[in-house]
């Protein structure tokens, strides 16, 4: 192999100058490699970061776009029923008003009736008050035209008891033919019992005024 000790060290030591020469030229090429591959696995970590900030943004636009779409939906189905009650309340106030205008309808014929009843009453009334007054009068007339007879009578047979007037077959200062004081007695009876009779009417049609 080697001839001496001498030749062999100075094999060893111009490999090992060889092996030298050859890994420090190995570790200078491979420190700008390492150093890209840092900035290269820094850029990928900034990279996954942004990624994953982009997804929990994208995330929460969608969860507020969710949000906003219920919220949407809630407000326009709180819009249709406050509508459909508004017009429910104005369907119920034209009805009410309707009712209360066919009840105030009914209240006002009703007294309208009433009044023509009361006309009604009233006239009737007057037309028995009238009847009755009339009939009254009427009675009246004829006793006063059967009491004046009676007093004209009277007034004759007298006077011509007295001699004031000539009968006929009559002595003046005698009584007519026929005749007696109980016949005259009767006569003034009658006389004063139709007066009373009179006075008795009279004062009934002045209870009826008063």
């Amino acid at each position: 192999m080697f001839k001496s000790k001498e030749s062999k060290k100075g094999s060893v030591n111009t490999v090992n100058n060889l092996l030298s020469t050859y890994l420090q030229m190995q570790d200078k090429s491979m420190l700008p490699r390492q150093k890209k591959n840092q900035q290269l696995a820094t850029t990928i970590d900034r990279i996954s970061k942004d990624t994953t900030t982009v997804k929990s943004l994208k995330h929460d636009q969608k969860k507020q776009k969710i949000k906003e779409r219920k919220l949407r939906s809630k407000t326009i189905k709180l819009n249709s029923e406050l509508k459909e009650k508004i017009e429910h309340l104005s369907k119920l106030e034209a009805r009410d008003d309707k009712t209360m205008k066919n009840v105030i309808k009914n209240k006002v014929q009703k007294i309208k009736d009433l009044d023509g009843m009361d006309d009604e009453l009233d006239r009737l009334q007057k037309d028995m008050l009238d009847s009755r007054r009339g009939q009254n009068t009427k009675q009246k007339l004829k006793k006063a035209s059967l009491s004046s007879k009676k007093k004209n009578k009277l007034e004759l047979a007298e006077r011509a008891k007295n001699g004031s007037v000539a009968v006929v077959g009559l002595t003046p200062g005698l009584a007519m033919p026929g005749d007696s004081d109980d016949e005259s007695s009767e006569d003034e009876d009658e006389n004063e019992n139709d007066t009373n009779s009179a006075l008795d009417g009279f004062k009934d049609d002045f209870d009826d005024y008063s």
